[in-house]
């Protein structure tokens, strides 16, 4: 093989990286463009009926979104908690709030226990305070940064200080 022709396939390699890393962003927008709109669609619907909320120590649960939790795992469920409070953070007083309106534990006397053991060995979490913990961004998440064009020193940087 010839040093040319191997360098040209080298850049085809390249060039298809770019553009596969450059698809999964489109994906993955559309995929939140998605969830949006099914979001919307959900609440238009709600609006055609009464909407039916839980309360439990001062705070509203709208049914519908504690729905979405039956059936999901103690950690899937802390995932989902995180990233819908916008910001990937979870309180553990909040958290153990949900999971008692959401029947996603059988007892309530130690649902705090179970919470902190919960996230203190998940390798999902870090714990950035006490009874704060921070959801940790995958790899796939990572890359996607990445290819939507962020510097890549600055993701690792992240990265690494949520590791710390």
């Amino acid at each position: 093989m010839t040093n040319a022709s191997k360098q040209d396939l080298e850049q085809l390699k390249q060039r298809l990286v770019h553009r596969l890393e450059r698809s999964k962003v489109e994906v993955s927008q559309y995929e939140t463009d998605l969830r949006a709109v099914n979001r919307a669609l959900e609440l238009l619907g709600q609006g055609e009926t009464q909407n039916n909320f839980v309360q439990l120590a001062g705070t509203l649960w709208d049914e519908a979104y504690l729905s979405q939790f039956d059936g999901l795992t103690q950690i899937q469920a802390l995932v989902k908690f995180a990233r819908d409070s916008g910001h990937n953070r979870l309180k553990v007083s909040d958290a153990k709030q949900l999971f008692i309106a959401a029947h996603l534990s059988k007892s309530r006397k130690n649902i705090t226990n179970i919470l902190h053991s919960t996230l203190d060995r998940s390798d999902k979490f870090t714990k950035v305070s006490p009874g704060e913990y921070e959801l940790l961004p995958d790899a796939n998440e990572m890359i996607e940064r990445v290819a939507a064009g962020e510097k890549p020193a600055r993701v690792i940087d992240q990265y690494l200080r949520t590791v710390k």
